[in-house]
């Protein structure tokens, strides 16, 4: 969250904890450990909050399957195994919103990118230009079991859509999504 628009570090909350990457972290396949560290992340997360130092919705985890290097935020997944990040995207941010009042959200987690998006720039492509086709098998099997673990194990209060267009649609309007 360091640097991310809306976050500023200075007087009380000069500083953030630091964690490995999400890829080295994912590696341990500790469902314990990724919940630990969300509640730790969304602990500072309210504390910053409270003091004027940030919102209260956090884009995080990134979800997405990480198959090819040349993206460049491979370090930001938890790598290419659909089930895998299905366990960190059903934990992670259950971490980041359950406080002590059932009733409220600690801090707001947000899954991204939804979905099959894998791409800065690469090949003379970058987000802004290229045309994801993946087929509907791959869409089911690989790229949506981490969203749909998200939204209905985690309860992540929110899905930040893709930058890319997916056979031909832009991104907020894709024409599939997980049942």
């Amino acid at each position: 969250m360091g640097g991310s628009p809306g976050v500023t570090f200075s007087g009380t909350c000069p500083n953030a904890t630091s964690f490995p990457q999400v890829l080295t972290t994912s590696a341990s396949y500790n469902r314990t450990l990724f919940r630990a560290i969300g509640a730790a992340i969304s602990t500072e997360a309210r504390a910053m909050n409270n003091a004027g130092h940030a919102g209260n919705t956090f884009w995080t985890p990134n979800v997405n399957i990480f198959r090819d290097p040349r993206w460049g935020r491979g370090q930001e997944t938890q790598g290419e195994d659909p089930a895998l990040n299905s366990a960190y995207a059903s934990t992670f941010p259950r971490g980041m919103q359950e406080g002590e009042d059932p009733r409220y959200i600690k801090a707001s987690s947000c899954l991204k990118h939804y979905s099959a998006y894998s791409l800065e720039e690469a090949d003379g492509f970058s987000r802004h230009n290229f045309d994801a086709v993946v087929s509907e098998q791959d869409l089911e099997d690989t790229y949506f079991p981490a969203f749909r673990a998200g939204v209905t194990v985690g309860n992540a209060s929110g899905l930040m859509c893709r930058c890319v267009r997916a056979a031909a649609a832009a991104a907020a309007a894709a024409w599939y999504h997980p049942q």
